[in-house]
């Protein structure tokens, strides 16, 4: 696969008065076999976010988008590319996500230990 494939797809970004002195939380999450792998995410409070899923294959429906409820977020997910997903800085808690029909679920977990 050509490297200009690969390139990941920006959702939204960080503004660049992050109070998080410049430093961005970066992860990576794979989708693949109706699961996302880590299914959880530990995030330090106060810092940006820029978490990166990649969709391994061609699950269908179950896998081609992932809803975050609590923030209003629906990202579409293309197979086999990276889409790159950045968060302003989110306060302490679990955030929970899964795919558009709700049987695959993960979550985001933001906390200072």
């Amino acid at each position: 696969m050509a490297s200009a494939m690969l390139r990941p797809l920006v959702i939204r970004r960080v503004p660049a008065s992050a109070p998080s002195g410049g430093r961005v939380a970066e992860r990576f999450i794979r989708v693949r076999a109706a699961q996302f792998d880590p299914e959880v995410l530990h995030l330090p409070p106060g810092a940006p976010a820029r978490v990166t899923f990649r969709r391994e294959g061609f699950g269908g429906w179950l896998d081609d988008a992932i809803v975050f409820p609590a923030l209003g977020r629906l990202v579409t997910l293309p197979s086999n590319k990276d889409v790159v997903v950045e968060f302003d800085a989110l306060g302490e808690g679990r955030y929970e996500f899964s795919c558009s029909r709700g049987t695959v679920r993960g979550a985001l977990v933001v906390s200072a230990g």
